[in-house]
């Protein structure tokens, strides 16, 4: 489940078209899911992990409000390409932090049932997002 969660935010990061505001939206994701890796990083037992849960659920929703704001715009394939150069490595990087992340948190007894509605709603609004496209 974390590795679908990880590959879908990383993927409709990329693949969103946008003009000028493109860059802006894309940072705002790319910071984004840099808050959700501090998130987890953070937790170290099922209290903790309650308080990453708050924290995530409202990374999604800034995630939904974005995505809702890249469903107006629209990019050209150059445009695209550019900005899958430019944030590729930072949101790859993300995506391997955040795997970690879920890694080590699979093994606090406890944890990851804590943090399952806010992953859901993060996949939720990622889900979202790409079916509007």
């Amino acid at each position: 489940m974390q590795r679908t969660l990880v590959t879908l935010f990383v993927a409709i990061a990329l693949a969103a078209g946008c003009k000028s505001e493109a860059e802006k939206q894309l940072a705002t994701i790319n910071d984004k899911q840099k808050e959700m890796i501090s998130a987890l990083k953070g937790v170290t037992d099922v209290p903790s992990a309650k308080a990453a849960d708050v924290r995530i659920k409202q990374i999604s929703r800034d995630l939904s409000a974005t995505f809702e704001k890249m469903k107006a715009t629209k990019a050209t394939p150059d445009e695209q390409k550019r900005l899958l150069e430019k944030f590729k490595g930072e949101m790859e990087q993300s995506r391997k932090d955040m795997e970690a992340e879920m890694t080590r948190i699979e093994k606090i007894p406890g944890a990851q049932q804590e943090l399952f509605d806010g992953l859901m709603e993060f996949a939720g609004s990622a889900m979202k997002a790409q079916m509007a496209k």
